[in-house]
């Protein structure tokens, strides 16, 4: 199978945002993660064997993005999404086509709707940011344990660690990959990471494998065949190399958190990708952070564009709530690295004091 690309970055003059005065120490303090809306929908473990056996007999199709600092990662096509969501709408049973699955196979430009789609199939370009930031680190600090990648969609972030894993001999990892959608977890995470897993394989034995079923099969460039002994292998990978892929879906919340944490493993690394754009949920979002950071002391590392225009999030915003929680007594700081872009972006590292 041979991996193609097409992705190219911008650049221009390096810009800093200046923060507006911190807030004064509020009393009372009720922490966003307890005050969650009911309409949302609640935090749940997706079973990772039953999210690969729903894509049993898939081709994929996938496009393969080489960042500016050369870090090839790789996505599902969306237009293959929404052929997979059409034809299991057809040959589905319920008399109802849920709101989400209308939006994942419309033909407008919706990148959000409240409490309904976060936006989770495309690739933003933070997202990319994150993956060439995250390989100037070393693997002692990114593996020492268990990644957390918050509002992950297509998880290029993760992806890429769980790429570089495979390829230097990494065992004992956990990973723990979160989304507002189920969906979004099933036909773009995952399928994400069994291309990546693939594209370590012997051309021999991936060639093998997508033809177990079918001698005559055609092996095309850029699509993968999800044999179920493809599904196979990739899961007993994860077994030999002790490799854990948690999926939870759902809203943030302290529930989402007890979730994530359930397994009784540390947290050494968070990330998150384009997830301050809304005031409304920009503390929930920072409070997450914050408790990884605070209580597991993880490093937390956050990509986001300095202004979202026509949604109201910004990195001043983001910058403010942290420092507001810092004379509340929390102990964190953080740094602020601008990235080289024609869009204002930047990456703020959080860390335990």
């Amino acid at each position: 199978m041979s991996f193609s690309f097409g992705f190219t970055g911008d650049s221009d003059d390096e810009y800093t945002s200046v923060a507006d005065p911190a807030p004064k120490q509020e009393d009372n303090f009720i922490n966003p993660l307890d005050c969650v809306p009911s309409n949302v929908y609640p935090a749940k473990e997706v079973d990772l064997k039953q999210a690969l056996n729903s894509l049993k007999s898939t081709r994929v199709t996938f496009e393969t993005y080489v960042t500016p600092e050369g870090n090839a990662v790789f996505r599902r096509e969306l237009f293959d999404v929404k052929h997979q969501v059409m034809m299991e709408d057809d040959n589905s049973t319920d008399a109802e086509v849920t709101d989400e699955h209308k939006i994942l196979i419309g033909t407008n430009a919706t990148d959000l709707v409240k409490n309904v789609y976060e936006g989770g199939l495309k690739s933003w370009e933070c997202s990319v940011d994150t993956v060439d930031y995250l390989c100037s680190m070393q693997d002692e600090t990114l593996f020492k344990d268990r990644i957390v990648e918050l509002g992950c969609g297509t998880a290029l972030p993760s992806t890429y660690l769980f790429n570089r894993a495979l390829r230097s001999n990494h065992n004992n990892l956990g990973f723990v990959l979160a989304d507002y959608n189920e969906s979004v977890l099933r036909l773009v995470t995952l399928p994400n990471l069994i291309v990546t897993w693939a594209s370590t394989l012997e051309p021999e034995q991936l060639i093998k494998l997508q033809r177990s079923e079918d001698e005559t099969i055609p092996i095309v460039p850029d699509e993968l065949q999800l044999t179920q002994k493809l599904l196979d292998q990739f899961y007993s990978t994860l077994q030999e190399k002790s490799i854990s892929i948690r999926l939870i879906s759902g809203a943030w919340s302290r529930s989402f958190l007890e979730l994530v944490n359930s397994d009784n493993h540390q947290t050494g690394l968070v990330i998150t990708s384009e997830t301050i754009y809304s005031p409304e949920t920009l503390p929930v979002i920072s409070e997450l952070v914050i408790e990884f950071v605070s209580n597991a002391k993880a490093l937390g590392i956050v990509a986001a564009k300095d202004i979202y225009f026509g949604v109201g999030g910004s990195l001043v915003e983001f910058e403010n709530y942290l420092t507001k929680r810092q004379l509340q007594g929390m102990p964190i700081q953080f740094v602020v690295n601008k990235v080289n872009a024609g869009l204002k972006r930047s990456i703020v590292l959080v860390t335990n004091n």
